[in-house]
C-alpha cells in the first residue's frame, strides 16, 4: 500500500523500492544479492520515472511497460531474467498501469 501511495504522490525513492524488492523477492523464493536488488530497484526506478516525467526507457524496460513478456526476457541481462516476475507484481500494485493514460504514454515511445 505504501507504494502505492509514494508512487501515486510522485515520492517514490529507490530506496522504497529497494525494500520492496528484498520483501517481495523473498516471498516469492527468488534470491537476490544485496547488488542485484539495487540492480533491480533502479531499473523499476525507469519505470516510474517514464511513467512520471516521461523520460524514454530502455529496451528491457520498454518491453515490461508494454507488457511484452517475451521481449523482456529477450532482452533481459541476466539479474532481470532472475526478478521478471518481480516486474509483473510491481505493475500489478502501481496505480494508473496500463490505464488509458499509460496507453497514451506507449504511444509516444512508439513515435521515437
Amino acid at each position: 500500500m505504501i507504494l502505492e501511495e509514494k508512487w501515486r504522490t510522485k515520492t517514490l525513492t529507490v530506496d522504497d523500492l529497494k525494500e520492496w524488492v528484498k520483501n517481495y523477492s523473498q516471498g516469492c523464493g527468488i534470491n537476490l544479492t544485496p547488488e542485484e536488488i539495487d540492480h533491480v530497484a533502479q531499473y523499476m526506478m525507469d519505470i516510474y520515472y517514464w511513467h512520471t516525467r516521461g523520460i524514454p526507457p530502455g529496451s528491457f524496460v520498454e518491453a515490461v511497460i508494454r507488457n511484452d513478456l517475451r521481449e523482456a526476457s529477450w532482452s533481459a541481462n541476466d539479474i532481470n531474467a532472475k526478478a521478471l516476475v518481480l516486474y509483473g507484481k510491481l505493475l500489478i500494485e502501481i496505480p494508473g498501469a496500463f490505464s488509458k493514460e499509460w496507453q497514451t504514454k506507449l504511444k509516444e515511445i512508439e513515435r521515437r
